[in-house]
C-alpha cells in the first residue's frame, strides 16, 4: 500500500477488518508490506493502532510478518500484539526502519505471552543475555529460526558475550 495517502491506510485496515470478520477470527498468518514513497512525517501510528484494534476481537494468528513496514515499531505495539496473539509461532519485527523501537524487556514479555514462539525476526538491539536465557529455558520449544537485523549504531554498544 502507498503510505502517502491516508485513505489507502484506512482502506487497508477496512480490508483487514473484513478478512478477520469473515474468517470467524481464524486468520492464522498475516504479512504486511507497504510500497511507495513514505513521507518523512509518517510514523505508522494509525496502522499499528488499527492492527491492535482488529486483533482485540480475538485472534488465532500464528504468524505475523511486519518486515515490509517502513516505520519504527514500538514497545507498546509489540506488547499488545503478544498479549492479543498468544498462539504466535513466528514473529518478524525486523523491518527496514532506521532504528529499533523494541527493547529487550519487551521481547522477554512477548516470549512469556507467546509460549510457542520459535521463529523470531528482530533487531540485534532487541536482544540481551536475558532474552537468550529465556529462549533456552527447557519448557520452551526449540528455536527454529533467528533472523537478525543489525543497525550501524550497534558498533557503539556493548556486544553480546561469547557464550551467547
Amino acid at each position: 500500500m502507498c503510505l502517502t495517502d491516508p485513505a489507502n491506510r484506512k482502506t487497508a485496515l477496512q480490508v483487514l477488518r473484513q478478512a478477520v470478520a469473515r474468517g470467524d477470527g481464524r486468520l492464522e498468518g498475516l504479512s504486511i508490506s507497504c510500497v511507495g514513497n513514505t513521507p518523512l512525517f509518517y510514523a505508522g501510528q494509525d496502522l499499528q493502532q488499527g492492527l491492535v484494534d482488529i486483533l482485540t476481537n480475538g485472534s488465532s494468528l500464528t504468524v505475523l510478518d511486519l518486515r515490509g513496514v517502513p516505520f519504527t515499531l514500538n514497545d507498546s505495539f509489540v506488547r499488545s500484539v503478544a498479549m492479543l496473539c498468544p498462539a504466535l509461532h513466528s514473529l518478524y519485527i525486523n523491518n527496514n526502519s532506521l532504528v529499533c523501537g523494541v527493547n529487550a524487556e519487551t521481547l522477554r514479555q512477548a516470549l512469556k505471552c507467546c509460549q510457542s514462539l520459535n521463529v523470531l525476526g528482530v533487531f540485534q538491539a532487541s536482544l540481551s543475555q536475558d532474552v537468550f536465557k529465556d529462549l533456552m529455558l527447557p519448557e520452551r520449544p526449540a528455536l527454529k529460526k533467528l533472523e537478525l537485523r543489525c543497525e550501524r549504531s550497534l558498533k557503539y554498544t556493548v556486544s553480546l558475550c561469547d557464550q551467547i
